[in-house]
């Protein structure tokens, strides 16, 4: 069965930055700062994103950000609710999970923002008095235990699903009903790294497993851009460092990318390193790959992966000085993009990507 523990770290009029709520196990161990660090409220997060943390322990975190908006945590006031200075203030909410986090449903993180508004409410009152309260963990509604039907006061983000974001190639949330007796999944589209593995071999497919050298792993993410793809672990693909990244999805287009975009930086300096190489193998029928490498300049360079170099898995080795208009001491992201396919389950495993 999976679990799930709602959450919420955010801040006040006054009150700074901390953990409202987590769950009581956390509380009970000194854990809960796991939750301060992954938490993202900076003007480049996209509202509403659903992201996906692994967490050195085991467990995964399946988050989103909001600016705070008094008529969806029930505080007094019309439209957001703002710090001392005057500024939106932003809020990450969501579940702690053990078990499989791509079970999650949209119903699920409702009835995980119910738990989350009644505690920032408090916190909205107590402020510098207030001390983070422990949160009851939940089975999912996908395993066996309905979840209470979501509030019917109107909210512009509480129901939001990826796949409706994604397919429609905007940050804008959009606002999904949840109806009959299979809630849509929350799907997940961005997994972010551990700060370290635990073991010396890699349990989940996060950027620490995969990226070469490890100076380029700090706050990467791996960012899925594809409607109801599913990322996991599989036995079939792996390296000698342990798990490698395995997604599979329908018949859809779709890209992969590994992203530096919410680093310090915002970005990486591969000026000095300038040749990537990618341990690959297709599944099912994928008809094509292009590698493609964007700056934060607006630049995007592509080029076409030969296919018939995968019949098992090898290393494809591409220079990236030969990418035009790229300013490669500003590279945003590096990734994978595919058209339609025409299986179900088509799909790639990536066991690492070196830069040399």
């Amino acid at each position: 069965m999976t679990s799930a523990w709602p959450f919420l770290v955010g801040r006040t009029r006054n009150a700074g930055h901390r953990v409202v709520l987590a769950p009581d196990f956390m509380i009970a161990e000194g854990t809960t700062s796991s939750l301060t660090r992954i938490s993202r409220g900076g003007p480049d997060t996209l509202e509403g994103e659903v992201v996906l943390d692994l967490l050195p322990d085991g467990l995964m975190v399946v988050s989103r950000v909001f600016v705070a908006e008094s008529a969806d945590y029930g505080v007094d006031g019309t439209g957001p609710l703002r710090d001392g200075g005057g500024r939106p203030i932003r809020l990450t909410e969501g579940l702690v999970v053990r078990g499989d986090a791509q079970r999650v449903t949209s119903a699920d993180l409702a009835r995980g923002h119910e738990t989350a508004a009644a505690a920032f409410r408090r916190f909205w009152v107590e402020e510098n008095d207030h001390e983070a309260e422990g949160s009851t963990g939940f089975a999912l509604a996908g395993d066996g235990e309905s979840a209470p039907p979501p509030s019917k006061r109107k909210s512009r983000w509480l129901f939001g699903g990826l796949a409706v974001l994604l397919l429609a190639g905007a940050a804008a949330v959009g606002v999904v009903r949840v109806t009959g007796d299979d809630p849509p999944p929350a799907v997940v589209t961005v997994t972010r790294t551990a700060p370290e593995p635990t073991t010396t071999g890699c349990a989940t497919p996060t950027p620490a497993c995969l990226i070469t050298p490890a100076d380029l792993v700090d706050d990467a993410a791996i960012v899925i851009d594809a409607p109801n793809a599913v990322m996991k672990p599989d036995a079939g693909c792996a390296s000698d460092r342990g798990a490698g990244l395995r997604l599979t999805w329908a018949k859809v287009a779709g890209s992969m990318r590994l992203d530096w975009s919410r680093t310090s930086e915002g970005h990486v300096d591969l000026t000095g390193r300038a040749r990537a190489e990618l341990s690959i193998r297709t599944e099912g029928g994928v008809d094509g790959l292009e590698l493609v490498v964007a700056d934060t300049k607006g630049h995007e360079g592509a080029k076409v992966v030969p296919l018939a170099a995968f019949t098992g898995r090898q290393t494809m080795t591409v220079d990236l000085t030969v990418l035009p208009n790229l300013d490669l001491a500003s590279v945003r992201s590096i990734g994978l993009r595919w058209p339609q396919g025409h299986e179900e389950g088509s799909g790639i495993c990536l066991t690492s990507v070196a830069f040399r």
